[in-house]
């Protein structure tokens, strides 16, 4: 960290473990971070760099003067001395090992979600980053009217809080868990992966409805109890596909959770933060409204903000030291990987769906439909039942 505060008015050095999937989004995001003088590409690596031509040149790394390598480790010993800090962007059974590789060559890192899930390796990851220079990449969490809320619900402007649920059915067809070899795993290659909706494409909103219910670096989620999980596939995977969880946040409020990726319409993804003078309903990454009891409507919408573009400029406000600490940090994720870990203990098995709607799709992909979700899904995060069992 002390050599990328050497360097408080000139562009950070950046390196990016990745070029294809999400790592691809965040080149993008640091090519329009660069021109504009925040911050500098000097590398980037990926084990499928020779074949990833077209991203090679969409991206203009070579015009950019950004180094290509096919080992993350030939990346850190090439280019660390002159690197501020790292992204790594790559699977997340991957992320703690390449996180203690940048921290060994004295590097920040900023990563993508989720950072692992794992407790034991988070841990690890936890005990290795000594002085909190690492930021996890959550989406939302920097939103300024999302703080605003937040603080509201601190200070009881809302009441006290009487449940928080989290509800999405964002549909998924079967290429997608054939797009590598790790999605709706358990395991892939001899190292645990606990891929799901839940720990992975809606991370994001699982971290959110964490934040509302004080759960982010406030209080620890094993303080929770009574978890209740109920694990469910239509896809032919080894993991789960659908899931509903519900538990007792301390103080007694309920939480509850249902996500899925089978079906053929997408819903909403809705936070509801239940109180005694409001109802907080955020549909995630698009609209935040407090909706009173006695009937009037806030409208709290962000519509410029880029949470990824938000997240780099906050780690880079960070490592110049302008800010006390990095957006959500590696301890900031505790009751988010415990909530993961524990959900798998507790659903135990992986059920079927009994009977499931098999859709073909005009570009070859197939989806798949599990009839009465939507119900199912309202009447669990409402607590009329369906669900867990």
């Amino acid at each position: 960290m002390q050599q990328a505060k050497k360097h408080r008015s000139a562009p950070l050095r950046v390196a990016v473990a990745g070029l294809g999937g999400f790592a691809r989004v965040h080149h993008e995001r640091l090519a329009a971070l660069e021109a504009a003088g925040h911050c500098r590409v000097v590398a980037a690596c990926d084990p499928r760099a020779g074949e990833m031509t077209r991203e090679r040149r969409s991206l203009r790394l070579a015009t950019r003067g950004v180094e290509v390598f096919h080992d993350f480790g030939r990346m850190l010993e090439a280019c660390a001395s002159r690197t501020d800090y790292v992204v790594i962007s790559t699977p997340p059974h991957m992320h703690a090992h390449q996180h203690a590789m940048a921290l060994h060559a004295g590097l920040p890192v900023y990563m993508e979600k989720p950072p692992t899930l794992v407790g034991a390796e988070l841990a690890e990851m936890i005990r290795l980053d000594r002085d909190n220079s690492t930021m996890v990449g959550f989406a939302h969490l920097l939103d300024p009217q999302r703080l605003v809320l937040r603080r509201r619900l601190a200070a009881g402007d809302f009441g006290r809080m009487l449940s928080v649920t989290l509800a999405a059915i964002d549909p998924r067809t079967a290429a997608y868990y054939r797009r590598n070899n790790w999605a709706g795993r358990k395991h892939a290659g001899g190292h645990p992966v606990f891929d799901s909706c839940l720990g992975n494409a809606k991370a994001h909103a699982v971290q959110n409805i964490l934040c509302w219910a004080g759960a982010c670096g406030l209080t620890d989620w094993a303080g929770a109890g009574g978890l209740v999980a109920g694990f469910w596939r239509a896809h032919d995977i080894e993991g789960p596909d659908t899931v509903f969880v519900s538990a007792r946040l301390p103080g007694g409020i309920p939480l509850r959770i249902a996500l899925s990726h089978a079906g053929r319409q997408p819903g909403p993804c809705l936070e509801t933060v239940e109180c005694e003078r409001a109802v907080l309903v955020a549909e995630t990454g698009l609209s935040l409204e407090v909706r009173w009891r006695d009937g009037g409507v806030e409208l709290l919408d962000s519509p410029d903000f880029d949470g990824l573009e938000a997240n780099h400029l906050a780690f880079q406000a960070f490592l110049r030291g302008h800010a006390p600490r990095p957006g959500a940090g590696l301890a900031d994720c505790r009751g988010f990987v415990a909530l993961n870990e524990q959900s798998w203990r507790a659903a135990g098995e992986i059920r079927e769906f009994p009977h499931v709607v098999r859709k073909n799709l005009p570009d070859g992909n197939v989806m798949l439909e599990v009839p009465g979700l939507m119900e199912k899904v309202e009447a669990f995060v409402t607590g009329n039942g369906g669900g867990a069992h």
